[in-house]
C-alpha cells in the first residue's frame, strides 16, 4: 500500500504520508474518500457522507500503524523506541519497499518518461482507526452495511489501486451503539477513551463484515519451466550467494505470529513477487492485439492507428492518462499474484564470438530463476464493466485463453523460453458468455 504525500523523497520519485515520528499513517480524508466512493457505488444511500448543503455524518481518525507487538502508535514516541522495534525501524525508512515501474510500448521498449519507482509499505503492515456515524434515526442494518464495505474487494486505499496497491484484510471490527438521548449513554460517550489502543466500551461487540463480491477472473497457473520477473537483489534459495549476477524481483513481507493479545510481527526473508502491474501490462498488450483482430484492423502503411499505444475502447477497462490534468481510472482491479515455489535454478549464459569461437568480452553471466512456481491471482471489476461491448469482452477472454494454454508468458525473458505458464482460468460474472 502507498498513500503518497505528493512530495518526493531524496533518491525516490514519491514519498509516503508520515506522522511527526516519521512513521507512515493513513489520513482520515483518504479513508473517508475511499469509503464514500465504494459505498455510494454499491448503495443508494449517499446522505451519510454529506453534500453541499449538509455536512457528513461519518467521520474517522487517522489510521495509526502498529508496532511489532501489534499495538497502534498514536502520538509522539522516542527515537529509541522506534530503533528498538524491528517493525517500526523498517517502516521509518524512506523506502520500506521499492518497486521499479516501467511502461512498454508496442515495440517492447520503455515509453518516453515512463520509468519510475514506487515507494510502498510491505505486505502485512497493520493500521487501526476509529469510524463514527452520527445518525438521528435507527441505523441497524444500514450501519452494518457500511461496515461491510470495509471488506469490499474494490475498497482500496492510496495510490495505484488498479495495480494491486491498497488491498487490505479486515482483522477485527469492534463496534458499539450509543443513544445519546439517554443520560447514561451520553455520559458513557463523553468519557470515551480517545486513544485507539483500548477497548471501546463494556457493551461493545465484535462484528465480522460480510461481502459477496466475487472476482470476474480467477487464475490458477503453473510455470512450464524457469520463471523470472523484475529485478531483484536477493538470493531466493536462502544461500546468500554473491556469485549470481541476476535475480528475480522480490519483496519482504510481515508475518504475524501468535493470537489474541500475544501477536507479534516478524519480517520474513524476501520472496519472489509477481506484481499486479506486471500482470496488467502483459494482458493489456495482448488484449490490444486481439481487439484489433476482432475489428479487422491489420497492419497497413496507411493505418491511422500505427502510432497508437492501444485501442481507445480498452481505456475504459485499463484506464488512460492523456495529460497532467486529464485521464480516467480503469474499471478492472488487479491483485499481486500469490507465488508458491520450492526450487530455484541458476542458469549460465554466454555469447560466442563468431570469428574466434570464444566468449565475447563481458558476455558471460548467470541468472537465478524460479523453477515451475504455482501462480494464483484474481481480477475484480465494477458492475457493468463491459457496457454491452462484446468486442472488449472477447478480447479479454482470448487473452486469458492464450495465458492458460501456454501462448503468453507471464513474466520476463520470454525470448529465452522463460515465464510461460499453463493452467486453469475461470471466468465469472459479466465475463461469462460471448465468443472466445
Amino acid at each position: 500500500m502507498a498513500v503518497n504525500s505528493g512530495q518526493t523523497a531524496k533518491g525516490f520519485d514519491a514519498d509516503l504520508v508520515r506522522d511527526a515520528n516519521g512513521l507512515p499513517i493513513i489520513p482520515a480524508t483518504s479513508l473517508i474518500g475511499a469509503l464514500r466512493h465504494c459505498y455510494e457505488r454499491n448503495s443508494s444511500n449517499s446522505d451519510w457522507f454529506g453534500n453541499k448543503d449538509e455536512s457528513s455524518k461519518v467521520s474517522a481518525t487517522f489510521g495509526c500503524v502498529h508496532n511489532q507487538l501489534n499495538q497502534p502508535i498514536q502520538g509522539l514516541i522516542s527515537p529509541a523506541e522506534i530503533e528498538q522495534d524491528d517493525l517500526l525501524s523498517r517502516l521509518i525508512q524512506k523506502a520500506p519497499v521499492k518497486r521499479d515501474r516501467v511502461a512498454l510500448n508496442e515495440r517492447g521498449v520503455a515509453k518516453d518518461k515512463a520509468q519510475f519507482d514506487q515507494v510502498a509499505l510491505p505486505k502485512g503492515t497493520r493500521f487501526t482507526f476509529d469510524l463514527v456515524l452520527q445518525e438521528a434515526h435507527k441505523v441497524g442494518e444500514a450501519w452494518h452495511a457500511l461496515l461491510d464495505v470495509l471488506a469490499h474487494p474494490l475498497l482500496r486505499l492510496g495510490a495505484t489501486t488498479r495495480n494491486g496497491f491498497g488491498c487490505f484484510d479486515v482483522k477485527a471490527i469492534e463496534t458499539v451503539n450509543w443513544n445519546l438521548k439517554a443520560e447514561d449513554a451520553a455520559t458513557s460517550y463523553a468519557h470515551l477513551n480517545r486513544r485507539i489502543n483500548g477497548s471501546l466500551h463494556d457493551e461493545s461487540y465484535d462484528y465480522v463484515p460480510n461481502t459477496k463480491v466475487k472476482p470476474i477472473v480467477k487464475a490458477s497457473l503453473k510455470a512450464e519451466s524457469g520463471w523470472i520477473s523484475g529485478t531483484g537483489h536477493y538470493d531466493l534459495s536462502g544461500k546468500n550467494r554473491s556469485s549470481i549476477n541476476r535475480f528475480s524481483g522480490s519483496e519482504v513481507c510481515i508475518k504475524w505470529l501468535g493470537s489474541g493479545d500475544s501477536q507479534r510481527a516478524e519480517i520474513n526473508a524476501p520472496k519472489a513477487t509477481l506484481t499486479a502491474s506486471t500482470i496488467k501490462g502483459i494482458l493489456a498488450h495482448r488484449m490490444a492485439f486481439h481487439y484489433r483482430c476482432i475489428k479487422n484492423e491489420f497492419v497497413d502503411e496507411n493505418a491511422e492507428w500505427l502510432d497508437q499505444a492501444r485501442p481507445d475502447a480498452l481505456d475504459r477497462l485499463l484506464g488512460s492518462v492523456s495529460g497532467p490534468d486529464s485521464g480516467q481510472a480503469g474499471l478492472l482491479f488487479f491483485e499481486d499474484a500469490e507465488l508458491n515455489y520450492e526450487q530455484t535454478q541458476v542458469r549460465q549464459h554466454n555469447s560466442i564470438d563468431r570469428f574466434t569461437g570464444g566468449v565475447r568480452d563481458g558476455a558471460l553471466f548467470n541468472e537465478q530463476v524460479i523453477y515451475q512456481p504455482d501462480i494464483e491471482f484474481s481480477i475484480y471489476a465494477v458492475d457493468n464493466v463491459f457496457a454491452d461491448d462484446e468486442d472488449t469482452k472477447n478480447a479479454l477472454k482470448l487473452t486469458l485463453a492464450d495465458l492458460a494454454e501456454g501462448r503468453l508468458a507471464l513474466g520476463a525473458y520470454a525470448s529465452k523460453g522463460h515465464s510461460y505458464v499453463h493452467g486453469n482460468i475461470v471466468c465469472m460474472g459479466e465475463l461469462q458468455g460471448g465468443d472466445s
